[in-house]
Parts: C-alpha cells; structure tokens; sequence
C-alpha cells in the first residue's frame, strides 16, 4: 500500500478538505476513474459520513500522470452537491 493526498472541495458547505488514504502503489498509473474510485471508497470510511454516492463529470489524469483531477456531483445526507476533487501521491 502507498500513502496519497487528495483535495475534496464542495460547494453547498463552501468547504475544502485534505484528506490521507492509502491504496494500491500502481494507483496512480490506473485510469482516473479508478483513483476516484478508490479515494471515494477511502472516504466512506474516513469522513464517516456512511455511504458517499457520486457522480463523476469530469475526471482526467494532469501533470505526466502525477495528479488526478475530477468535478462531479456527490450526495452527502441526501443533497447532491457539486465537487472538485485533486489526488496525487503523498
């Protein structure tokens, strides 16, 4: 397992997160959608918020594939709220 840091800024609560989460060393050489979906998972547990349901607009990998950078919607206590997320190797 390999440390990451990701950037999780969502608009209805004006908030910004950094967040730690550990995943797979090869995570970042993985598709996009797949860090997303790894951070995302590391979130349910995390944020302990229960389930984090999402929707991904926009995912794209940035900087020779050193960073991961995703606009979606997430549905946090059943209101959906746009997103920007940024995840890179810690």
């Amino acid at each position: 397992m390999a440390k990451f840091q990701a950037t999780l800024m969502h608009g209805n609560r004006e908030a910004v997160g950094e967040y730690s989460f550990e995943g797979p060393i090869d995570l970042m050489s993985q598709p996009p959608e797949q860090v997303m979906q790894t951070f995302m998972a590391a979130m349910d547990k995390i944020a302990h918020l229960g389930h984090i349901d999402y929707a991904l607009e926009s995912v794209e990998k940035m900087h020779d594939g050193t960073v991961v950078s995703a606009v979606g919607t997430m549905t946090l206590h059943g209101t959906p709220e746009g997103f920007r997320c940024l995840v890179k190797s810690a």
